[in-house]
């Protein structure tokens, strides 16, 4: 199979980060699991503004603030589009999806975050 060359080259494996927040790893472990996945080629990690209710992306950029020269080394893949009911975003009283712009926008500030 010959490949094309890919104008934002991902890793052939991605690790989803869905339940981080059930992991209950330390910012250092998290860190040292991440330089793990680094060094067998794992270079692209996949997130979405829900997971862990909403809290598996800030637990990840809390970890790169420590550690901010593995961020180089990585791409980041996010989702959204999804509304869930949570303590987290109180505003969001049904589940529901929003794909409307205004939802996007802050989906992915807060991603950026």
């Amino acid at each position: 199979m010959s490949s094309k060359p890919q104008p934002f080259p991902i890793s052939d494996i991605a690790h989803g980060m869905w339940r981080l927040h059930q992991w209950n790893l330390t910012l250092g472990q998290l860190q040292h699991f991440v330089e793990e996945a680094i060094g067998m080629g794992i270079t692209t990690f996949d997130h979405a503004d829900i997971y862990g209710n909403y809290t598996c992306e800030s637990m990840f950029g809390n970890m790169l603030a420590q550690k901010t020269s593995l961020r180089q080394q990585m791409q980041l893949v996010t989702k959204c589009g999804i509304r869930l009911v949570s303590v987290n975003r109180p505003e969001n009283r049904f589940h529901t999806y929003d794909t409307s712009a205004s939802h996007i926008i802050r989906s992915v500030e807060t991603s950026l975050k």
